[in-house]
């Protein structure tokens, strides 16, 4: 009995040591994920509007945490809205791609506190821009500056509402400088109105507007429109992220073989608008419709042709355009006439099964990254037309997947000088999960504002190839993704309204980032900007420019892309001269540093090994003073 107990004993023993073993060094597994070398933490006040209508301030304090991988932390109390969390996200990436560094190395931390009962909307999207901004710079903020304005997907700041608010809010609090979206300065807000007639009085809401920089003078605060995250960041802390203006003019090589594409295209538009004019006229009413449209396809062609040598990239993409408009009218005639739509289907089939095995094999570049996108887009309208019944819907899902097809010539021809993707293959996800939350975050706030656009179905259907070449660790995920950000941006410009200035906010931004213009994709887009622009055509030529932004996004996160910091020069001129007369403590704008001599937190390994050697020590001690204690009750 007493040799049981002995063995008993020892067990157990083992078994508390090793216990104890693992859980020490459990520990250590898990403190792992935010154990940081470096964490900077910045605080700033977002100005915002309660429940009530008034002014108030939320809390926000932003943290930059050393070495991370590009995740983005939310807290928020109260309760808060999606769009807020979703701008945070956007705001750290945007940061990143503005200060060139790379998104992955960091963990991104939002900490937001409000008087409100509820935080929602994304009017602190650019005060967290700016904030991460600084945290990268390890700059320091003004703790006079404060701002209101949504960051968009491109960097540029968007309209809010509440503004005449936000001002008294900034100014009670002792803000001295208050930035907000450009555009917005004339600021249209409702006023509670009663009125007395005879014995009733009847209330009602009117709108009056003020001018938000004569009003911040009344009280003490200048007001600054601001267009993007560089303009909102040089006052905040007198950095300089802008340049002056760069020459951006056609860099393309290949204008001669251009010339000829459009030359061809035009001829092979002609001959189907002939085609399917003598079809048509054949029919009734239907024919005469179809003939109209076929005029205006000729009047069309007849004025590309005139501008061929002037505007060479603008031309050609028109005439693609103009192409796959009178590929659609050509077959509506033939299914008018009797024609079999299957006839057609077959012809794409064929054209883009070998576009796909030349695609698929080609070595990764961002040129072969925009072909394979645009393959993989004129397949995604392929498979629509096959899975349709309706003749209608075969025939414009057929036109826009030759229309992808002919993009795909267009990069054949013009590509000449590429850049070469040495991360590829890759752990594609930094990409990817940008595109995807920029989506998502305009997604939400169009669906908040209750508007939509006819740009939210591009962005859908750019998304699924996203999604696709995601999942299969496809090179395209740099074109799709670019192409999602900018058809996101898109749809929030439209919404808002102010398409109409938006190159004007982008353009500095784009001198900036004037030497990841190191490639032919990159420069056909600008130059499609610039001829567009010159052409009047304002639609085409705000697609072109955010386009490029967006290939510029996504390039730049690219290892090895980075642009060199030595840009960003210091800048001592406005804002104006920070004060001290704000209602926190001064020392609360200020980044804070905090530095560690290992990933591991020091007092805990200084410890674990002592703390194992005593619990060692304990063990074998009791075990020695029983096993000595047992054989003496067994003499």
């Amino acid at each position: 009995m007493q040799r049981i107990n002995h063995n008993v004993f020892i067990k157990i023993c083992f078994s508390v040591f090793t216990l104890m073993l693992i859980t020490l060094a459990s520990i250590d597994a898990s403190t792992g994920l935010f154990e940081y070398k470096e964490v900077r933490s910045i605080l700033v006040y977002a100005p915002a509007v309660s429940s009530g209508g008034g002014g108030v301030l939320s809390r926000v304090e932003l943290a930059l945490a050393y070495p991370g991988a590009g995740r983005v932390f939310f807290s928020s109390l109260p309760y808060t809205e999606v769009e807020t969390q979703g701008a945070s996200r956007v705001a750290a990436f945007i940061a990143s791609i503005f200060t060139g560094e790379d998104y992955s190395k960091y963990d991104y931390f939002v900490l937001l506190e409000s008087n409100t009962p509820l935080v929602g909307g994304p009017s602190a999207g650019g005060l967290i821009t700016v904030g991460f901004i600084a945290l990268l710079l390890n700059a320091t903020i003004k703790p006079n500056v404060t701002m209101t304005g949504m960051i968009n997907p491109d960097g540029t700041i968007g309209p809010v509402g509440g503004l005449k608010e936000k001002l008294e809010a900034a100014s009670s609090s002792g803000f001295k400088v208050f930035l907000i979206p450009a555009g917005q300065r004339f600021y249209r807000y409702p006023v509670y109105v009663e009125k007395r007639i005879g014995p009733l009085v009847i209330g009602r809401i009117e709108y009056q507007t003020v001018d938000l920089v004569d009003y911040g003078r009344k009280l003490g605060v200048d007001v600054y429109e601001v267009s993007n995250v560089a303009e909102a960041l040089f006052y905040f802390t007198g950095l300089n992220l802008t340049r002056s203006r760069v020459d951006v003019t056609v860099k393309l090589s290949s204008l001669d073989e251009l010339k000829s594409f459009t030359s061809s295209t035009l001829s092979l538009t002609r001959g189907l608008v002939i085609d399917a004019t003598s079809i048509a006229s054949q029919l009734g009413r239907q024919g005469r419709v179809i003939i109209t449209y076929l005029q205006d396809i000729n009047n069309s062609i007849d004025n590309l042709s005139r501008f061929t040598n002037t505007y060479p990239v603008y031309t050609a993409y028109k005439a693609i355009q103009l192409y796959s408009y009178s590929f659609k009218l050509y077959w509506y005639a033939r299914i008018y006439s009797g024609g079999d739509p299957r006839e057609l289907l077959n012809q794409i089939n064929k054209t883009i099964e070998s576009y796909l095995r030349e695609v698929d094999q080609a070595p990764c570049t961002l040129g072969n990254s925009w072909r394979q996108a645009m393959t993989y887009l004129s397949w995604l309208y392929y498979l629509r037309a096959i899975n349709t019944t309706d003749s209608s819907s075969i025939i414009d899902y057929s036109g826009n997947a030759i229309e992808y097809l002919k993009y795909v010539e267009l990069l054949d021809l013009v590509v000449n000088k590429d850049v070469e993707l040495k991360s590829c293959p890759m752990d594609y996800t930094v990409i990817y999960s940008h595109a995807l939350a920029s989506y998502t975050y305009v997604e939400r706030i169009l669906e908040l504002t209750g508007s939509s656009t006819g740009v939210q179905e591009y962005a859908g259907d750019y998304l699924t190839i996203l999604n696709y070449a995601y999942s299969n660790n496809k090179t395209s995920v740099y074109a799709a993704a670019s192409l999602v950000i900018a058809a996101s941006a898109r749809a929030i410009h439209d919404a808002s309204g102010d398409t109409q200035g938006l190159p004007s906010k982008i353009l500095p931004v784009i001198w900036y980032f004037s030497e990841s213009l190191n490639n032919d994709v990159a420069l056909l887009y600008l130059d499609l900007y610039n001829e567009a622009s010159q052409s009047g055509d304002i639609d085409l030529a705000t697609s072109s420019i955010l386009t490029l932004m967006g290939i510029l996004s996504i390039t730049r996160v690219v290892p090895g892309s980075e642009i060199a910091l030595s840009t960003i020069t210091p800048v001592n001129s406005n804002p104006p001269t920070p004060t001290n007369t704000i209602n926190s403590p001064s020392t609360s704008n200020n980044t804070q540093t905090s530095e560690y001599p290992s990933q591991e937190n020091w007092g805990l390994t200084l410890l674990r090994p002592i703390i194992i050697a005593v619990v060692a020590l304990l063990v074998v001690a009791i075990a020695i003073v029983t096993l000595k204690s047992l054989r003496a009750l067994k003499k």
